[in-house]
C-alpha cells in the first residue's frame, strides 16, 4: 500500500486490514485476561465488583454503562466474580489499543509502527494497571479514541476532494457514541471535546445538517441514566447514597455536586498545582519509559505533514491533563497523585501516537544508510524496544494474577469478629474489600457490615441526602450501636466516634 499523499487519507482506505488491530485486540485482552487479579484489588474495584454483581449504582456520576456490562459479565459460568468483571477492562483495553493502531496507521504508512505504537500504549503503566481491574477508564480512552478515529475518517472523505456527504448511520452511531461515552465518564469526555470539534471542522456543515440524527443518537446513548434512575429507586444491596427521591437529588448525583469538596479542598494553592504538574511531567516520561518519550518528542517535531489531527488531538491531551490540574482544587499530596494518574489516560495515548510519528521519521533518517538490511534491522530495533521495555519495565507491577492482599485483608478482619457482630466500616480501604467478600463471596454471614458514612450499604444508618451534619450522624450511628443485639466493632474510625 502506498503512503498517504495527504494527511489522514489512509483513514478511508484501512477497511481491508482489519486483521492486524483485530490481533492487537484479541492479543492483549488475553494478556490482560492472564495479569488480572483473580480477587478484589484496591482503588475503586470493590465498589465497581459489587456494582456490577449486585447491579447496583457506583459512586457518582454513577457509570451505568460500565456497571450494566459488568453486570452481565458477572454471570459468566467460569472464573472467579471479580475476575469476569476485572475482564471488561481487559476487552475494552485491547479494543482501545486496536482503534489506536488505526489512528496510528492513519497517519504513517507502516503496518510494523502502528502495531508498535497500539502495544506501546498498552504496556504503559497508567493504561496497563487499569486494563485489568474493575474500572472505567479503558472504556472512557476506547470511546475517546473511537470518536477521534471516526470523524478523522470523515475528514479523510474532505481530503480526497469533492462533496462530502456524512449517512445516516454515521451521524446516528456518533451521537450514540458520545452519549454512551457520558453515560460512562462523562468528566473526561467532555474535557478531551475540544479535539472533537478541531478534528471535525473541516466537515462541520455536512455534520450539522445531520443534527437530527446526531441528538437522537445522543439520546439513545444517555438511556443507561434512565435505568441508573429507576434502579436506584429499587434500593440495591449496593447504592451510593440510596433512591434519589426526586429529579434534582438525581442532577447532583450525576453532575458529581456530591463531591464539590473533595474536588475543591480549602486551602489548596499554586504550589498545590505546580506539584501536579511536576507530577504530571514525571508521569509522561514513566508511561512509555523515557526512551519513549523522546521518540515522541522527535514525533512532535515531524508532525507538520498533519498538523490538523496532531493538534487536534494535543488539545484534547491538554484539558485532560493541564486544564484538569487547573479547574481542581485538591492539595498535593501522595494519595491525589495517584488518584489523578489515571484521569490523562487520553494523553498518553496521544504520546504513544506521537511516538509513532518519531519513530516513523527515525526511519526516514536510517534512508540514508547504505545497505537495506541495515536499514530494516536498525529499525526493528526501534520498534522492538519501543514496545518490550514498557513491558519489562512495569511487569513487575502489573502482573497480578497472583494477587490477593485485599481479600486476605478482608478475610482477617472478618473472622476476628465474634459471632453475630456488627461491624462498622469507614475508610474505601477497609469497606470495599471487607464488603466484597461478606456480600459477594458470602464469608461470614453472620456477621452484619454497615458504612459509617451511610453511602455504600444498603442498610444506611442514616439517609446520606437528608442527615449531613457530623453532629447528626453521630448521633445517628450512636443509636445503631445501641440497637445492635450483639458485640459491635469497628475498622477504620479516623475519628469518626469522637
Amino acid at each position: 500500500m502506498s503512503a498517504p499523499t495527504r494527511p489522514g487519507l489512509e483513514a478511508w482506505r484501512l477497511r481491508d486490514e482489519w486483521a492486524w488491530p483485530a490481533l492487537v485486540a484479541l492479543g492483549l485482552f488475553l494478556f490482560y485476561a492472564w495479569c488480572a487479579p483473580r480477587t478484589v484489588a484496591l482503588e475503586d474495584d470493590g465498589i465497581f465488583l459489587m456494582a456490577s454483581y449486585f447491579n447496583g449504582i457506583a459512586h457518582p456520576p454513577g457509570y451505568p454503562v460500565f456497571t450494566l456490562l459488568g453486570h452481565l459479565f458477572s454471570q459468566l459460568p467460569f472464573g472467579s466474580v471479580a475476575w469476569r468483571v476485572h475482564l471488561v477492562s481487559a476487552l475494552f483495553g485491547g479494543l482501545t489499543c486496536a482503534v489506536l493502531w488505526g489512528l496510528a496507521r492513519s497517519l504513517v504508512p507502516s503496518r510494523a509502527i502502528a502495531t508498535a505504537t497500539a502495544l506501546a500504549y498498552g504496556f504503559s503503566e497508567a493504561f496497563w494497571s487499569q486494563a485489568i481491574i474493575a474500572e472505567v477508564y479503558t472504556l472512557n480512552t476506547f470511546v475517546t479514541f473511537r470518536l477521534a478515529w471516526l470523524l478523522l475518517r470523515l475528514a479523510a472523505r474532505q481530503a480526497e476532494g469533492g462533496p462530502v456527504r456524512v449517512g445516516r448511520t454515521e451521524a446516528l452511531v456518533l451521537g450514540l457514541l458520545y452519549g454512551l461515552g457520558l453515560s460512562n465518564h462523562w468528566p473526561l469526555l467532555v474535557l478531551f471535546s475540544p479535539a472533537y470539534l478541531l478534528l471535525a471542522w473541516p466537515v462541520l456543515g455536512p455534520l450539522l445538517r445531520r443534527l437530527p440524527l446526531l441528538l437522537l443518537g445522543l439520546g439513545i446513548g444517555l438511556l443507561p441514566y434512565a435505568w441508573l434512575y429507576l434502579r436506584a429507586a429499587m434500593d440495591p444491596e449496593i447504592s451510593f447514597f440510596g433512591p434519589f427521591d426526586g429529579l434534582e437529588r438525581f442532577l447532583l448525583f450525576v453532575s458529581r455536586s456530591t463531591y464539590a469538596a473533595a474536588d475543591h479542598e480549602l486551602g489548596v494553592g499554586w504550589s498545590d498545582k505546580l506539584g501536579f504538574l511536576r507530577f504530571q511531567g514525571r508521569a509522561l516520561l514513566e508511561q512509555l519509559t523515557p526512551y519513549g518519550a523522546v521518540l515522541a518528542l522527535l514525533g512532535l517535531g515531524a508532525s507538520a505533514r498533519h498538523r490538523r489531527v496532531i493538534l487536534a488531538l494535543l488539545a484534547g491531551s491538554l484539558c485532560v491533563s493541564l486544564l484538569l490540574i487547573l479547574l481542581l482544587d485538591r492539595e498535593h499530596a501522595l494519595l491525589n497523585e495517584f488518584v489523578y494518574r489515571v484521569y490523562p489516560l487520553p494523553a498518553y495515548g496521544v504520546v504513544a501516537l506521537l511516538a509513532g510519528l518519531g519513530a516513523a521519521r527515525l526511519g526516514g533518517w536510517l534512508q540514508r544508510l547504505p545497505t537495506p538490511a541495515g536499514r530494516a534491522s536498525i529499525h526493528g530495533l526501534v520498534l522492538a524496544a519501543l514496545v518490550l521495555l514498557p513491558l519489562v519495565v512495569h511487569l513487575g507491577q502489573n502482573r497480578r494474577d497472583h494477587y490477593d492482599w485485599a481479600e486476605r485483608f478482608a478475610r482477617a478482619v472478618l473472622d476476628e469478629m465474634p459471632a453475630g457482630a456488627t461491624l462498622l466500616l469507614h475508610a474505601d480501604i477497609d469497606a470495599l474489600p471487607v464488603g466484597y467478600v461478606r456480600l459477594v463471596l458470602g464469608h461470614r454471614e453472620d456477621v452484619t457490615v454497615y458504612g459509617t458514612n451511610g453511602l455504600l450499604f444498603r442498610n444506611r444508618p442514616f439517609d446520606p441526602w437528608r442527615v449531613t451534619a457530623r453532629d447528626a450522624q453521630a448521633t445517628a450511628l450512636a443509636e445503631l450501636v445501641e440497637r445492635a443485639a450483639g458485640p459491635v466493632c469497628f475498622v477504620g474510625t479516623q475519628g469518626q466516634f469522637a
